[in-house]
């Protein structure tokens, strides 16, 4: 039986550990045009006015038509965008991704890590406990 639990308590860390190493993207705060998300060749974040929100790896300008480039099951997938329907356009920022995807695991494990040692301090005996009134 405590080899199971053993087991568990393994695969509960390495899920953990995988779910927290995924990698985000963080976008800038300023909506940018449509123009300038074509020159930068970036991800971008598109809002509509009816507030739906589409995520595309690029965006392109072809035929007098921008469209938004997304990959679904494995296939490059072109979707038309229509600039009156648009609230915001927002670029990736990948300064601040990459350091969200590195900063943020490091700093939960160790945070995680400080609890364990100092629960470990206490039942070993050599935390010092001075509770003075």
């Amino acid at each position: 039986m405590k080899t199971i639990k053993n087991q568990i308590k393994s695969i509960a860390l390495i899920m953990a550990i995988l779910i927290l190493c995924q990698s985000c993207k963080a976008y800038y705060k300023d909506s940018v045009s449509l123009e300038q998300a074509v020159k930068s060749h970036k991800s971008a974040k598109v809002e509509t006015t009816t507030k739906q929100t589409f995520k595309f790896q690029a965006i392109s300008f072809e035929n007098d038509q921008y469209y938004g480039i997304k990959k679904v099951k494995g296939e490059i997938v072109k979707m038309a965008i229509s600039q009156s329907n648009l609230s915001k356009v927002r670029l990736e920022n990948k300064t601040m991704s990459t350091i969200l995807t590195i900063a943020l695991p490091l700093g939960i494990l160790a945070v995680g890590l400080a609890i364990i040692a100092s629960t470990l301090d206490y039942s070993l005996g050599t935390g010092n406990l001075d509770f003075t009134y």
